[in-house]
């Protein structure tokens, strides 16, 4: 039996990724459901979820996830774009290294 293709994309540079928007709208729905249903027990909330996991095709759950993990290390002033640029000086928290000075021959 054979695979069908796989319709992830095949430029490993340049994997798909939801934009911020996407992913917000997705989870502003995902806590609208789960807040609605708070009250149910935890097998009917589960299903309720998963009803609304299952809208998403794989190809857009696996943008999604991109987006999370991407999104996961950023602080909030990075992930709304106002985050100061690193000074000209900064060398990335390392200490500066001596300068070696040449001998000269004597």
């Amino acid at each position: 039996m054979t695979k069908a293709p796989d319709k992830r994309s095949l430029d490993p540079a340049k994997p798909d990724i939801a934009s911020r928007e996407q992913f917000n709208a997705f989870l502003s729905g995902l806590t609208k459901v789960y807040r609605d249903n708070e009250r149910e027990d935890k097998e009917k909330r589960d299903e309720t979820v998963r009803e609304y996991l299952q809208k998403f095709d794989r190809n857009t759950r696996e943008q999604l996830m991109a987006r999370a993990y991407i999104d996961a290390l950023k602080s909030p002033q990075q992930k709304l774009g106002t985050a100061k640029p690193p000074s000209d000086d900064y060398n990335g928290g390392r200490k500066k290294k001596p300068t070696s000075r040449k001998r000269s021959a004597d």
